[in-house]
């Protein structure tokens, strides 16, 4: 097969996502129908991987919205051995069945058997593994071919150099490898950019500036393996770690990791096939490679949406991708919000651990102007043979010749006067009858069908007036392929022959199509191009350009008689019809005649008088639309659904709930958001229905909020007192022993999963994790590390209270906040105290005394220091240098249990004090 060959979807973009690693229609077909095909559409998405398991219904309401699924035949262990362990069960084989019987062609069978993770029992060593991998696959694409599916060889894992191709071959499967077979790839970036790895920094080691660094902000040097990068350790690594003249065949990992597999296929076949993404893109906080940044949402946005437009050719910066470099399939769409419950969250564009429940790169996708992918006919294609032959009249015996600069031939034409090439390769030929005039130039062989051409070699007779001529006139809409009608007037019963350059055509008799009229004839279905015809005992031939959209009437006439008269176009036919969900959406109607109309409840509309030709009824900046075709006559019925509206807002505050996890269900509405430091929260893009929102291990909840899906509800919810008390957060310093040879610091933050905690030094910007990214020691716990000696500051988010602790580099240190019950009795409300002391220098040193004294207690003691009335009301002791502070400010620190120390001169007194 040529890549033409394999289906593509309509209006191609070879934009793909993966759908999810879970159930695939967990979530329900009225979500999938109401919220996440038009996110797909919106996005410009024309490929979706997805597995098998559930994936029926979502496979068939993609190819009804234009979107090519691809399906992965789900295994838990794919890989063995035993050959009847390792290669599809019955199972799979019904599921494939059911999935080509809906018209899904692509399938994967097997997934990274380069992993140990994906095999039954024990791996064995690479080499053997590859044979077996190989021989399993041969009998697996040989029952998906003789399904009539088309199977993918297998993905490895991102950057694996294991070349399933050969191994294929080796074991004997080289002939299925031209019958539809594709090649799967997991061409994941780490944090490679787009043209990894012919940029400046791999292939000429080129150093970052200081600019360039701080430009990108602290996250985008900060990262779980390398942890806070500066300028200097960066520029060593690209340095030492340059690679002149590398290309994606040294080194996969990356986006153009297509190019290895590309390069594989063409050293083993001498031919391109198609290589489509089933796993690949940038990953959010990927730092694998320390001469690059962090992956952070910014950067994963700019990676995906550059790639999305080398694959649809609108770059500005890069080449369009290759013909056969066929689709993304970007991980992940979605994991929980989809019903999956794999550790993938975060890795998903859709999850409520992002800010508005997405990624950057959704909206981005979604204003990216969308362009329908061309073809480069850059690939190299398999060698096609085709068979041309035809007549020479008049020529038995002669010679004919078909040749151009790589292929030559010559034949004797038969006493039949036929003569023909078998075998023909593709290219652009030079066809004649030898020593004589009659020839054809540049004819072009690049398919697969056989191509007829004939000579004539008699004596033409001497040519008389023809007696008859002809028009041809459109009639009307075509069903979808060209149409020609054939009237011979006043001839009932008349042979009629149509054929074009290359196709021996077709015979139709006048009448044969009685409703028509006994005079005329009809050739249906053809395919666009020229067309001749000739009636019998008519002296005159017809030449006419086929529409696939138009029918055509040619009409054959004497001479002497007047031409038809043209027929008025009919302007009778209708459209009607009704649209779900209608309020507010306005109707638009497009073709030769153009119209709105405002949909009311009803949802009905109609559109009538309307003349022939090809419409569409469309619903206002929604894309969503239907094609009519009209006669002039014909009555058309059209039911469109309109998107649910997603403008409903839930907003409000909860009182003593700052950091606190909300939880909105509703209508297919599952969503979890955190309050806010300062107590409020905030849903959005929500559709109609009934909500409950509840504060997660809470009784706390607010049930029966209406929305309508444009309207906006304010809640304000109490968490109680609790009986003994204000409850305030406090912290804990604990020695954790010896670390591995770096600074360690475990938070733990009692009772509080996924909440964000920063970690920061002075001159710093520092590093943010989340509670529970270090499962193995709590739900509630996360870790910095490696980190240096040195003073640094640790603040959960939302909760008021701010740890200062000095790390030991080899040691481990647990940080521990908890909440504390202050009674409620008014002379003992007190904040819980964060700081020993707090340092506020009302003036200047007075003396150079002064000065170092200060200077030596703060070496010593690292006290907090600032004129900050709140801070200091956070501290055990404040200690004033100079004037005295206002009354108001003392009264303030006194009824928070601050005590008072002031030092208006004599500095030197600090060093008395021990705090």
């Amino acid at each position: 097969m040529r890549l033409s060959d394999f289906p593509r979807p309509p209006e191609d973009t070879r934009i793909g996502i993966h759908w999810s690693a879970g159930v695939a229609d967990a979530v329900g077909i009225h979500q999938i129908r109401t919220r996440w095909i038009p996110l797909l559409k919106e996005m410009g998405v024309k490929w979706v991987k997805l597995l098998h398991v559930g994936g029926l219904t979502l496979a068939e309401e993609l190819l009804l919205n234009g979107i090519m699924p691809i399906v992965r035949l789900h295994r838990p262990y794919p890989n063995s051995v035993d050959p009847d362990e390792g290669t599809l069960g019955p199972e799979e084989i019904a599921a494939l069945e059911a999935f080509i019987s809906i018209g899904v062609p692509y399938f994967e069978f097997n997934n990274e058997p380069d992993s140990a993770f994906e095999w039954r029992g024990t791996m064995p060593d690479e080499a053997t593994a590859q044979r077996v991998v190989a021989r399993n696959a041969i009998r697996d694409m040989e029952v998906i071919l003789n399904k009539g599916g088309l199977p993918g060889i297998p993905a490895v894992s991102p950057g694996k150099k294991w070349d399933l191709l050969g191994a294929i071959i080796e074991e004997g499967g080289r002939d299925l490898l031209g019958e539809g077979v594709w090649w799967a790839i997991h061409n994941y970036e780490a944090n490679h950019p787009v043209d990894y790895p012919y940029d400046d920094v791999n292939q000429r080691g080129r150093l970052l500036t200081r600019e360039e660094y701080e430009a990108l902000g602290p996250d985008a040097w900060t990262g779980p393996r390398w942890g806070h990068r500066p300028l200097e350790f960066i520029n060593r690594h690209r340095t030492v770690g340059v690679n002149p003249g590398a290309t994606a065949f040294d080194d996969p990992l990356c986006w153009r990791g297509y190019e290895y597999f590309a390069q594989l296929a063409l050293q083993h076949l001498g031919f391109h096939i198609p290589i489509l993404s089933t796993e690949n893109g940038p990953l959010v906080g990927r730092d694998d490679d320390p001469r690059y940044p962090t992956i952070t949402p910014q950067i994963h946005r700019d990676r995906v949406v550059e790639e999305c437009r080398t694959m649809m050719g609108t770059s500005e910066r890069f080449g369009q991708a290759p013909d056969y470099y066929f689709c993304t399939a970007y991980w992940l769409l979605g994991n929980e919000v989809l019903g999956a419950d794999g550790p993938w969250e975060e890795h998903a564009w859709f999850s409520p651990h992002w800010p508005e429940g997405r990624l950057p790169v959704v909206d981005a996708l979604r204003s990216l102007p969308k362009r329908v992918w061309r073809p480069q006919h850059d690939a190299v294609e398999p060698p096609v043979k085709v068979r041309v032959w035809g007549q020479v009249r008049g020529g038995a015996g002669r010679h004919v010749r078909l040749e151009n600069e790589e292929w030559q031939q010559e034949v004797t034409v038969g006493e039949d006067e036929l003569y023909e090439f078998t075998d023909v390769p593709q290219g652009v030929y030079h066809l004649y009858v030898v020593d004589t005039d009659e020839e054809v130039t540049d004819l072009v062989v690049d398919g697969d069908e056989d191509i007829r051409v004939d000579f004539d070699l008699t004596e033409p007779a001497e040519p008389s007036p023809p007696e008859w001529t002809y028009t041809v006139e459109e009639v009307g809409p075509s069903p979808g392929f060209g149409v020609v009608r054939c009237q011979v007037r006043g001839k009932k019963g008349i042979p009629v022959h149509l054929w074009a350059d290359g196709w021996e055509g077709v015979t139709r008799t006048t009448g044969s199509k009685p409703e028509l009229g006994e005079d005329v004839c009809e050739f249906a279905p053809l395919s666009a191009g020229t067309y001749y015809l000739e009636a019998e005992g008519v002296d005159v031939r017809a030449r006419v350009t086929v529409d696939p959209r138009r029918i055509l009437l040619v009409h054959f006439y004497p001479r002497t008689e007047e031409p038809p008269a043209p027929a008025p176009a009919p302007q009778e036919s209708v459209i009607e019809g009704e649209v779900l969900h209608p309020v507010g959406w306005v109707l638009y109607l497009r073709g030769p005649v153009e119209r709105s109309y405002t949909l009311t409840e009803e949802g009905t509309f109609r559109f009538e008088g309307l003349p022939a030709g090809e419409y569409v009824v469309e619903i206002d900046k929604t894309g969503i639309r239907a094609t009519v075709t009209l006669d002039g006559h014909n009555h058309v019925h059209v039911r469109l659904e309109a998107p649910v509206p997603r403008e409903s807002r839930i907003y409000g505050r909860v009182l003593r709930g700052a950091s606190r996890r909300l939880r909105l269900l509703g209508p297919d509405v599952n969503l979890l958001r955190r309050v806010a430091a300062d107590g409020t929260f905030e849903f959005t893009q929500l559709p109609p229905g009934t909500y409950t929102l509840q504060v997660v291990g809470t009784d706390v909840a607010q049930e029966g909020i209406e929305l309508d899906g444009r309207n906006q509800v304010e809640v304000s919810l109490e968490l109680p007192l609790p009986a003994d008390g204000e409850p305030v957060w406090t912290y804990t310093v604990e020695d954790g022993g010896p670390s591995p040879g770096f600074g360690v610091v475990r938070c733990q933050v009692e009772g509080m999963e996924d909440l964000p905690v920063r970690l920061w030094a002075d001159g710093w910007p520092g590093t943010v994790k989340r509670t529970g990214s270090k499962p193995e020691y709590g739900a509630d716990v996360c870790e910095f590390a490696p980190l240096g000696s040195g003073r640094y500051y640790l603040e959960p988010e939302g909760l008021g209270v701010r740890a200062t602790v000095r790390v030991d580099g080899h040691r481990v240190l647990w940080v521990r906040f908890r909440q504390q019950v202050v009674p409620h009795a008014a002379d003992q409300v007190r904040e819980a105290k964060v700081y020993d002391v707090y340092l506020w220098p009302a003036r200047r040193p007075p003396t150079r005394g002064d000065f170092e004294a200060v200077l030596r207690y703060v070496t010593r003691v690292r006290p907090e220091i600032g004129q900050n009335l709140e801070e200091a009301k956070r501290a055990r002791l404040v200690i004033v240098l100079g004037e005295r502070l206002s009354p108001r400010q003392e009264e303030a620190l006194k009824a928070a249990g601050t005590r008072i120390l002031r030092l208006p001169d004599h500095w030197e007194r600090l060093l008395e004090e021990d705090g």
